[in-house]
């Protein structure tokens, strides 16, 4: 709330108009928003400097995407590609580390990139709820070794960024 809060700060609530939309419909949008949440999208696309591009471009000038994505645990500008299943769950093209992401907002035109925060992604989270289908997260992470999952890849991990 306070990172939104500040990133709010003059705007008078009478002037802010919400829009839920998908990143297909972002093309039709060019340098029309002042905030974009981008919340846990960019490792299920096959093209993610593609899908930050079209975000990138959807910003008017000054304006802030606020991203939530899994990562994986590393130092290296790295992204972990799953073969079929990652934490048991479909889906997953490209799990990148944060130097990773960092890199790819850098090639997508951001230029004031900052992390608010990383964590373990914890399995109360991603829970097993009438609205899951197949695995929750304490069934995609391997029993013997914790920071693992089933198929032996770094556990989920979750950033927030900041990028204007």
């Amino acid at each position: 709330f306070h990172m939104l809060k500040n990133l709010m700060l003059g705007t008078a609530a009478s002037t802010i108009d919400m829009a839920l939309l998908g990143v297909e419909d972002l093309d039709a949008f060019k340098s029309s928003f002042d905030i974009i949440f981008f919340m846990g999208i960019i490792y299920h696309h096959q093209d993610p400097l593609g899908i930050l591009k079209r975000l990138k471009a959807s910003l008017k000038k000054g304006g802030t995407a606020v991203i939530e994505t899994a990562v994986i645990d590393h130092k290296l500008p790295i992204a972990l590609t799953p073969r079929k299943t990652y934490s048991g769950a479909r889906g997953f093209w490209f799990v990148p580390s944060n130097s990773c992401l960092e890199n790819w907002l850098w090639r997508s035109g951001f230029q004031n990139i900052r992390q608010c925060s990383t964590s373990l992604l914890e399995t109360e989270e991603q829970r097993k709820t009438e609205m899951v289908f197949g695995n929750s997260l304490e069934e995609g992470i391997d029993t013997n070794n914790e920071s693992l999952t089933v198929e032996g890849y770094p556990r989920l991990h979750r950033s927030i960024y900041l990028a204007g």
